[in-house]
C-alpha cells in the first residue's frame, strides 16, 4: 500500500514571464481581449508602457 500525500502550502511562483514589444498597449490588449488576463498594473513615462504587469 503506498503512503498517504501530504500536501503542501501553496507558494509563489518563482518563474516569471517577461515580453518585450515594440506596441506594448496592443500586447496588453490582445493578452487581455483573448486569454482574460487583467491589468494589475500599468507604467507610462510620456506615453510610452515602461512596466506592465497582468494577472
Amino acid at each position: 500500500m503506498s503512503e498517504p500525500t501530504t500536501r503542501r502550502k501553496a507558494q509563489n511562483p518563482t518563474v516569471y514571464l517577461a515580453l518585450q514589444a515594440t506596441d506594448a498597449p496592443a500586447l496588453t490588449d490582445y493578452h487581455v481581449n483573448t486569454f482574460g488576463f487583467v491589468v494589475a498594473a500599468r507604467y507610462e513615462d510620456d506615453g510610452v508602457v515602461q512596466h506592465a504587469q497582468l494577472a
